[in-house]
């Protein structure tokens, strides 16, 4: 017994609930996902998701709609697990990567709705086009852990493929083989960045 309070003593210094104040945050890349799901052949779905993903974050809980998100992510790293199908989505059928490698969200104007839930409206630019797109987000709270602040949130949003260039449309029996709607999700954990806290 005196061994795991020993072991939970010592976890304890290092992870616990924080007081999270008006600050910086850098995205963890490791610990944040964005992913998408459009229909295949009406019937089902493709999942996918980007490994490489960066941006910041001005945040402060006690005036969220306050805070600012840069976001991007990296469209070669775009990955749905069939490499054929992931060349295909970079080729100029759909994502164009090279003429547009990026991906990015930045945050215009954000609408508080209860203490945990708010609605992020941001400048969502894809294919060389920019639209507002909304998106319905959740704080999932904050914690203390390894010597830096976190932050985690989940967010999500639909989008039409054509309202940004994407075109392709082939058929399989008359069955569209790509819907036109995708829906974003953002699982996103934020890390303070203690040389750029912003200040009150």
């Amino acid at each position: 017994m005196n061994k795991v309070l020993l072991i939970g003593g010592i976890v304890g210094l290092f992870i616990s609930t924080a007081e999270i104040q008006a600050a910086k945050y850098a995205i963890d890349a490791d610990h944040t996902n964005v992913k998408f799901e459009v229909a295949h052949l009406v019937v089902s779905s493709v999942e996918g998701n980007f490994k490489t993903l960066g941006g910041d974050l001005n945040f402060d809980p006690a005036a969220i709609d306050k805070s600012e998100l840069d976001a991007w992510v990296d469209v070669g790293s775009i990955y749905t697990g069939n490499e054929k199908r992931d060349k295909h989505l970079r080729s100029d059928d759909f994502f164009s990567a090279i003429k547009f490698p990026k991906i990015t969200l930045k945050s215009k104007k954000i609408e508080k709705k209860s203490d945990k839930n708010f609605i992020m409206t941001g400048a969502f630019a894809m294919h060389g086009v920019s639209k507002d797109v909304p998106f319905d987000c959740d704080y999932k709270g904050s914690v203390s852990a390894w010597g830096k602040d976190r932050v985690a949130f989940k967010c999500s949003a639909k989008i039409n493929r054509k309202d940004f260039g994407m075109s392709f449309g082939a058929l399989a029996d008359a069955a569209a083989v790509v819907g036109d709607e995708v829906e974003i999700k953002l699982i996103v954990e934020a890390m303070k960045d203690s040389a750029k806290a912003a200040t009150k």
